[in-house]
């Protein structure tokens, strides 16, 4: 029996804007997204027929599953009469980060579960993991952790940090953050609280 194991790569969408509904009733989309190191198991199995087996609960394994669609069509568009027997691992999580908090929710499994990066020690700054800090990032007196991913060029000054994702080349001054998206280039100065600000921001409290 032929077989063949894929591994279906997962990403996480850091924006997603619904642009309008196209004639075949599915939707344009503009995105952004981040490849990440978690993946699900698929193996395809020669067979008379097309056949989808799952042990994951709520998971539809007739018509209305996409991995059974695209099967379908796919067999179809190649004029073959032959199908596959198709099995996918366990899903162990669903993380759809269309808002903030499902974001920032995906980043602390990401660091959890492997994504952590320490920075070196430095006088003034203490770190609570899981963190993720790039190599360039500078530190200066600030409390990091846990959950929290700053992006290389970045510079946090007289800071505290807690579950936020800062974007590349920020710039944060005498902030108090939780729960808090920072995009790139922004410049956040004496602001305490929550906040969720996009690319080359300016925000002084």
């Amino acid at each position: 029996m032929r077989r063949l194991v894929l591994n279906a790569s997962a990403k996480v969408n850091l924006t997603l804007e619904v642009l309008g509904k196209r004639p075949d009733g599915y939707h344009e989309i503009a995105t952004v997204m981040q490849a990440v190191d978690l993946s699900d198991q698929v193996v395809l199995e020669d067979a008379r027929s097309l056949a989808l087996e799952t042990e994951a609960a709520g998971v539809p394994a007739g018509g209305d599953n996409l991995a059974m669609r695209a099967a379908m069509l796919l067999r179809e568009a190649a004029g073959v009469d032959r199908g596959a027997r198709i099995q996918t691992a366990p899903v162990r999580g669903w993380y759809d980060c269309g808002k903030p908090e499902t974001l920032l929710e995906t980043n602390r499994h990401l660091l959890v579960t492997g994504r952590g990066r320490m920075p070196a020690a430095t006088p003034g700054v203490s770190i609570e993991g899981p963190v993720r800090v790039e190599d360039d990032v500078v530190l200066e007196e600030s409390a990091i952790g846990p959950n929290v991913t700053i992006e290389r060029g970045t510079r946090v000054s007289r800071s505290r940090l807690r579950n936020c994702i800062i974007g590349p080349e920020a710039v944060l001054e005498e902030v108090d953050l939780r729960d808090s998206l920072v995009g790139g280039r922004a410049v956040v100065r004496s602001f305490s609280g929550r906040l969720n600000v996009a690319d080359d921001s300016e925000v002084v409290g």
